[in-house]
């Protein structure tokens, strides 16, 4: 039983996201217990094997009996939906067997069950550490637009915009996406199906002579306005109303498409200082870059080791504060084509700081990730999410009302 563990161990270590600070529960829990558990293991075996002294192993079984038990009652109580009894079923049974081990090979009843108390806030902490934090999104207010008209267009069904850049088109996504939800907060693959299925319809469709106006139902209502002027720019307002928090793991708050070769630059560190849009690959590979805003309010750019996963090395920095616009410029290779420039006023004010749990290294949940993949760029605006990193953990978007303008403008 204790190899089975000391093996675990070994392979989960270097699999589970790290680079979190002291006072961050997922250093503990990814880092600091499973250390600590497999250095024990090494330990009890080699008491056991030269010194032919089973205590130490005795006392490590009991432990792990009582981390498993507290684990199975932690997740049963923290995610009744996720983790219902015949899915509990499993690992409470591992857990009775380890207790009818742990018994069976007492060296002292009382070291047995000090090693059993022990084990216990170990197990709890394991699954307590699965739990997404409150949500750290601020939305900002706004509200719904006035949409009639029956909902009878191709255009508007999914909410893409398609908008000239220079020469060539981009296909846009304004409005806040949730691809897959947790019902309790905790890991998305063990939710229902029906919480990782998109709930987006439109209900209301009205062409106007610059544009058109749209709302939808989906994990609360959305409205979409796209308004068109003459000098070819091009302004969206987007709303969603939630009206309870959301917790998910893969999200957008905009999704670009880009159908060309491209080099994209943010106005926090200048739009001189270019990025070309790589390819990417997933789980493993080539790597990608994203952007985020920290705590502080600085602004990083910055490139994974591995496919999305950090360590991350900077590539450049700057300063963005919440209530500033972020200008984005996406430039063809094509030095003849000069582009365009997307202007988001509301990103940095709604946007998480808050680190994610699945990429560490100081990485937020809130993002801005740009690669190429299949023969298409894409750029992902995000308020919280935890695409980059390892894991399928959740975070929240807060409930309110969020809004998303942004201007489409060519560079002259």
């Amino acid at each position: 039983m204790l190899a089975t563990h000391l093996a675990a161990g070994v392979v989960a270590l270097p699999l589970v996201p790290h680079g979190f600070g002291l006072t961050n529960v997922h250093l503990w829990s990814n880092t600091v217990v499973p250390a600590s558990c497999v250095l024990a293991a090494v330990v009890a075996f080699v008491a056991l094997l030269f010194r032919r002294s089973p205590a130490p192993a005795s006392a490590l079984v009991s432990a792990a009996a009582g981390g498993w038990t507290a684990a199975v009652a932690t997740g049963a109580y923290l995610f009744p939906i996720s983790m219902p009894l015949a899915r509990c079923a499993a690992p409470a049974a591992v857990a009775i067997a380890l207790l009818g081990l742990s018994w069976w090979a007492r060296e002292r009843t009382a070291v047995t069950i000090a090693a059993l108390v022990l084990g216990m806030p170990l197990g709890a902490l394991e699954v307590f550490a699965q739990r997404a934090p409150p949500p750290s999104t601020r939305p900002a207010g706004g509200a719904l637009a006035e949409v009639h008209g029956e909902a009878a267009s191709d255009e508007a069904a999914n909410g893409q915009v398609l908008v000239p850049c220079g020469k060539n088109k981009l296909r846009i996504n304004p409005l806040l996406t949730f691809q897959s939800r947790s019902p309790d907060a905790t890991w998305v693959i063990l939710a229902p199906k029906a919480d990782l299925e998109k709930r987006r319809a439109l209900t209301h469709y009205t062409k106007t002579p610059n544009g058109f106006r749209a709302s939808y139902t989906d994990d609360g209502e959305t409205t979409l306005l796209a308004t068109r002027e003459k000098s070819g720019a091009l302004d969206i307002e987007a709303v969603t109303k939630l009206t309870e928090p959301v917790y998910a793991h893969l999200d957008t708050w905009t999704t670009i498409h880009l159908p060309f070769e491209a080099t994209i630059s943010f106005s926090p560190t200048g739009t001189t200082t270019r990025f070309p849009i790589e390819p990417a690959d997933y789980p493993a590979g080539r790597p990608s870059q994203l952007a985020y805003l920290s705590d502080d309010l600085s602004f990083h750019v910055v490139r994974a080791r591995d496919a999305e996963k950090g360590p991350f090395t900077e590539l450049a920095k700057g300063r963005l504060t919440r209530d500033e616009t972020l200008a984005i410029e996406i430039r063809p290779r094509d030095e003849k084509d000069k582009g365009c420039r997307l202007s988001f006023k509301d990103w940095a004010a709604q946007v998480s700081t808050d680190e994610s749990p699945t990429a560490g290294w100081g990485v937020p949940q809130g993002s801005i990730q740009f690669f190429s993949r299949d023969g298409e760029s894409v750029v992902l605006l995000t308020l919280a999410e935890t695409g980059p990193g390892r894991g399928f953990d959740s975070v929240g978007h807060a409930a309110g009302t969020y809004r998303n303008r942004l201007r489409i403008e060519p560079i002259r």
